[in-house]
């Protein structure tokens, strides 16, 4: 979200406060933040633990004559995550049954002039989500979810999401066979026409996807509490709650 303080509002004000939000602050420079809304009611019954990776390196993305070029040009920079990666524990007595990982990967900005939409950057920032993972124990359920900027669907995949098939995690939304529109989390618009994309994932391992329930993209209502059609442009977009479209699924424990 942008800002932090926009998630402590609406758990105040159209949540009751009923859930408590973990959080640590990124790498960000926008205030771009990720973070956890945990229901306050299943606190007594479950333990979580967060744990924040935005202060670890991840590899470097360039060749040497691109540093190079890139410190003439004054960039200067160690290489972390653009925004962070949040590691959310769920355990019940001591003993831990899930893993979530949240992560917002690089935009298609480039300042730097020769990182063409970021995809360099943007891979890098995945496998070191992917390295992370691979670290846990199998046994215990991991998801990668959060906006991975860019198609990551196993529908002409873009490269530099290749890996998450290579470690054989599956999006969640897979099994459904839904056509792009309909699963689409975000609309573009190109000259008054509507582009849908899926930004938003949740992709878990193979082994663990038969206790994935029930996933959608929800769609935002009317008054009449039916969902609204795909907007027309973008001014039907500024009367969501967000650009984006939520990503639900249930997880058996």
């Amino acid at each position: 979200m942008g800002f932090i303080e926009s998630l402590y509002y609406f758990n105040k004000h159209y949540l009751n406060e009923s859930y408590e939000v973990f959080h640590v602050k990124g790498n960000s420079s926008r205030n771009i933040e990720i973070a956890y809304l945990v229901k306050k009611e299943i606190s007594s019954e479950y333990s979580f633990r967060l744990k924040s990776h935005h202060k670890n390196a991840i590899d470097c993305p360039y060749t040497e004559e691109e540093l190079h070029y890139l410190e003439r040009k004054g960039f200067s920079e160690t290489y972390k995550l653009s925004r962070g990666l949040l590691e959310l524990s769920i355990s019940k007595d001591k003993l831990i049954l899930l893993k979530l990982f949240n992560v917002h990967l690089k935009s298609a900005r480039d300042d730097t002039g020769i990182d063409f939409r970021s995809i360099k950057r943007r891979m890098s920032e995945l496998n070191y989500c992917l390295k992370v993972i691979s670290r846990m124990d199998e046994n215990i359920p991991s998801i990668l979810l959060g906006d991975l900027n860019g198609n990551a669907s196993e529908h002409q995949t873009e490269k530099e999401f290749k890996g998450l098939y290579e470690h054989h995690l599956r999006d969640v939304l897979s099994p459904l066979k839904l056509p792009l529109e309909y699963r689409a989390t975000f609309f573009a618009f190109n000259k008054r026409k509507r582009v849908p994309i899926q930004l938003d994932y949740a992709f878990i391992q193979e082994r663990y996807m038969d206790k994935i329930t029930d996933p959608l993209i929800y769609r935002y209502k009317n008054d009449l509490g039916r969902p609204r059609p795909f907007p027309r442009g973008k001014s039907d977009v500024n009367k969501y709650p967000s650009d984006h479209y939520p990503l639900v699924f249930t997880f058996m424990i």
